[in-house]
């Protein structure tokens, strides 16, 4: 309920209306102090706003130089990028290209080597040639080794999986290995484990090219005593297995402080390592190298004067199905000659631009009793693959005139006028690179081998595509 204004409550309003119709300047001087602060007040705002609108416009300001900074550094390290590239591809090509050039003159130094154990030598003079072969490999180990590690570091190398028995492998390395242990009065002695899958997937050849690196290690450190290779089981399932592959040695082993540096490019455990062992000290760069591509390491564990153990631990799949088979070991080139020799001979075209290894490869398989025609260059096959029958090439990859690749693609042409089309073409090259396996088989070699070239490999692989 409403309270009614009493009679005093009107009294008090009058009289307040009555003193402010008194004092109209109190008012107006009351309003105006407001507006002049309003005023003040509107001024300080936009001077705050004015600062702010300048610190907005130095930001952009600065944002726009460095977006600007930033799209030249963007741009410089396209560029960069692409001078690095091609700086590395020139790299990459001028090894391979080297790598040809080395080889192909040590193909004939081994070749005529070669070919001289096959005459009636001397003790004398068969140690000599044994010499000869022996540096001969060690520099073709060198040059495979420098190109490995530059396709490593440049990431131009891919693991090739396939099919592969692990004992055969094993046998393979332990078999050539044995004759360098031999030579220091060394045993080397390889086990594996029953419980050990054979049949496996995997790179075999980068697994095999690890192991060898350790026990060749190992042997060059080991003056009396033995080395061993262990192979065995750690975990399997119905897929796959990991596998233990550990090497030791009874050789001077490693100071505790430099065991790490013994991986490192160019390195060794000290400077006289060098000097009283020799190499190049990459080879466990490279094993290491390869063995984190496959998801692995290589350890190590040693005592100064007493020996080491390396060993790297890697997971393969396994073959659809498990079968304990047992290597099938080369013949030795004494058995090979005569198996070769009880065949029907055939005609062999060497094409080779090189003379030292016409001359070589040549002496050889004529004195086994193959006819052989030789071509300087791909032009010159061709002419003679119009006019006479072979049974099979071998072709260099890289001539002058024309190449290898060249001369194969047309031979394998229908319409070209060589008399066989489907003739069997081994290639011969002095380029590891699995990119130059890969092209000599694209354009339609049959088969490829890499120089220098071992004879009883060359007879094999001969003895192999004329059966076919």
């Amino acid at each position: 309920m409403t309270k009614k204004p009493t009679t005093e409550d009107h009294a008090l309003r009058r009289r307040a209306e009555e003193e402010l119709d008194s004092n109209p300047a109190a008012n107006e001087a009351e309003r105006d102090r407001d507006a002049k602060r309003l005023l003040h007040e509107l001024q300080v705002h936009k001077i705050e706003l004015e600062m702010q609108n300048e610190e907005l416009l130095l930001s952009q300001s600065k944002m726009e130089l460095q977006l600007e900074q930033n799209s030249e550094l963007i741009e410089n390290l396209k560029i960069a990028k692409v001078q690095a590239e091609s700086a590395n591809l020139a790299k990459t090509q001028f090894l391979n290209n080297m790598s040809h050039e080395m080889r192909t003159p040590l193909n004939g130094i081994i070749s005529i080597a070669q070919l001289l154990k096959l005459s009636d030598l001397t003790i004398e003079q068969q140690k000599l040639i044994d010499i000869q072969m022996l540096s001969a490999r060690n520099l073709v180990r060198i040059i495979s080794d420098i190109l490995d590690l530059s396709k490593i570091e440049s990431q131009n190398i891919k693991l090739e999986i396939r099919d592969f028995d692990i004992h055969v492998e094993i046998c393979a390395i332990t078999t050539i290995l044995s004759f360098v242990a031999k030579e220091k009065g060394l045993e080397l002695v390889s086990l594996i484990d029953p419980d050990v899958p054979l049949l496996l997937k995997g790179d075999a050849f980068r697994l095999g090219q690890i192991i060898t690196n350790l026990v060749i290690n190992a042997i060059k450190f080991t003056s009396e005593g033995s080395v061993s290779l262990h192979v065995s089981k750690l975990v399997e399932d119905e897929q796959q297995a990991t596998l233990r592959f550990l090497v030791q040695d009874t050789g001077v082993g490693i100071a505790a402080g430099k065991i790490e540096t013994i991986f490192e490019q160019f390195t060794q455990a000290d400077n006289s390592t060098t000097r009283n062992y020799g190499g190049t000290g990459l080879g466990l760069t490279i094993s290491r190298k390869l063995a984190e591509l496959m998801g692995s390491d290589v350890f190590v564990e040693s005592v100064e004067g007493k020996g080491s153990s390396f060993w790297l631990t890697v997971v393969l799949e396994k073959q659809a199905v498990e079968k304990h088979a047992y290597p099938v070991l080369k013949d030795d080139i004494t058995l090979l000659l005569k198996k070769i020799q009880a065949d029907n001979l055939c005609n062999i075209l060497l094409v080779e631009d090189d003379l030292a290894n016409q001359f070589g490869i040549m002496s050889l398989l004529k004195h086994i009793g193959y006819k052989v025609v030789f071509a300087n260059n791909g032009k010159e096959a061709l002419d003679l693959l119009t006019k006479f029958d072979f049974n099979l090439i071998l072709m260099d990859c890289s001539m002058p005139v024309m190449d290898g690749y060249e001369a194969t693609s047309i031979i394998r042409d229908l319409s070209s006028e060589v008399r066989n089309h489907a003739i069997p073409i081994i290639g011969i090259s002095g380029n590891a690179e699995q990119e130059n396996i890969n092209k000599s088989l694209a354009v339609g070699m049959n088969d490829y081998m890499i120089k220098p070239i071992i004879y009883s490999d060359l007879l094999t692989m001969i003895d192999k595509w004329i059966a076919v």
